[in-house]
């Protein structure tokens, strides 16, 4: 989209088009709003942002829809929490007040992700002591020099922001950019819930 493709946030694009839509917001205005709050504390940022509002602003397409439905729309579903009485936290514990265990973080991703290869990747932890978020989960298992000891498990990308720390931080290129696509999350996702140890490539 218009934020993936000039390093921006889809909230940037939004604000332009939703300027255009108003039809009485000053579009200048608003650049000079994003100027003096982005030039100061992120001037890097700042050429790209209005890129994507000036976007958002030119690229906008109204449509007017009509409804044909002739009966009432189903409710909409509510999410079931993935805990139950067969995998409750011990002791019956509520972990959803004030606590964030169960959110998805990964609309707040730029349209990119870190990309496991676990053949490159040597268990330093470099990624884990960076990732702000807890995104990676380590546990024993068989590691690259096939001695027994703590290994990454995975990405859980429910709780990624797509701040691509990790990517710098890790030595061997085990994690590399790659997009934000639904179908390889879904995949090669990895949930902390029922965490268990991986297994040694090509055992079953």
């Amino acid at each position: 989209g218009i934020a993936t493709a000039e390093n921006s946030r889809a909230n940037m694009v939004m604000l332009g088009a939703m300027t255009q839509a108003s039809a009485f917001i000053d579009p200048e205005a608003i650049k000079a709003v994003i100027s003096a709050t982005l030039g100061h504390k992120y001037p890097q940022l700042l050429e790209g942002n209005l890129r994507a509002f000036d976007r958002g602003f030119a690229e906008l397409e109204l449509h007017q829809l009509v409804c044909t439905l002739e009966h009432e729309p189903p409710a909409p579903h509510r999410a079931a929490s993935p805990l139950g009485y067969e995998n409750a936290p011990m002791g019956g514990t509520i972990i959803n007040p004030g606590n964030t265990v169960l959110k998805d973080l990964s609309p707040t991703r730029m349209g990119r992700i870190p990309i496991y290869d676990r053949s490159l990747c040597i268990n330093c932890g470099k990624c884990e002591y960076t990732c702000p978020d807890f995104c990676y989960t380590f546990a024993g298992g068989i590691d690259h020099k096939n001695r027994r000891g703590q290994v990454l498990v995975g990405i859980d990308y429910r709780y990624c922001k797509g701040c691509l720390r990790c990517v710098e931080a890790c030595p061997t290129e085990a994690l590399t950019t790659g997009d934000d696509e639904e179908e390889y999350v879904a995949e090669h996702g990895f949930s902390q819930l029922g965490a268990s140890p991986p297994k040694k490539d090509g055992e079953t």
